[in-house]
């Protein structure tokens, strides 16, 4: 059984830190306005890379490496442009 913990969201405007127990533990919390579920933060898992900017060795996030680890090695092997792709996507288009 999961157990989701709930706040109401008056309470984190009124003190953010509130959240702070729930987050270090890595555990889901479930925002409520007026007694209604409106969001759910969820925690990133230590091993996710898919949120995260991997940074290089200048400082500044790197890109390039966040969109193969989501995407994987093949995306860069594209023979054809983006406006081909939209070209052929157009063309066959039903309206």
């Amino acid at each position: 059984m999961i157990v989701v913990r709930s706040i109401a969201i008056e309470d984190v405007y009124n003190d953010p830190h509130k959240l702070d127990p729930f987050l270090g533990t890595g555990e889901s919390v479930v925002m409520l306005k007026e007694g209604r579920e409106v969001a759910q933060l969820m925690p990133i898992l230590p091993n996710s890379r898919i949120g995260t900017l991997e940074t290089a060795s200048s400082g500044k996030p790197d890109f390039r490496a966040c969109f193969l680890g989501m995407w994987g090695a093949d995306a860069f092997q594209s023979q054809l442009a983006v406006s081909e792709d939209f070209a052929q996507l157009r063309s066959s288009r039903v309206l």
